[in-house]
């Protein structure tokens, strides 16, 4: 399973760069669901809010696999679908 995430490949970059997000997000809407929406103190996290987020935590995953482990191409895929990912979240909550 360690060799697993050891793989250079830009392909594996991509994939990595889109499940992150997805299984941060989940967790987001699961504490905003689980914790938050009966809590009359605590308000629920925003969508918006949940969406950026998932997005900010690649640059941890991408810093990771670039800085060190050393895998270029696949810091590269994690580099290009955050980008493609922060560009789809502009377009959609802010066009």
């Amino acid at each position: 399973m360690n060799n697993f995430f050891k793989n250079d490949n830009i392909f594996f970059g991509i994939l990595v760069g889109i499940l992150f997000p997805l299984f941060i997000y989940g967790i987001i809407k699961g504490i905003n669901y689980f914790f938050l929406t009966d809590k009359e103190s605590l308000q629920p996290i925003k969508e918006t809010t949940a969406q950026l987020v998932s997005i900010v935590f690649n640059v941890f995953i991408m810093r990771y696999y670039l800085l060190r482990a050393k895998l270029d191409k696949t810091g590269r895929g994690i580099l290009a679908i955050t980008f493609v990912l922060t560009a789809v979240y502009f377009g959609i909550n802010y066009l």
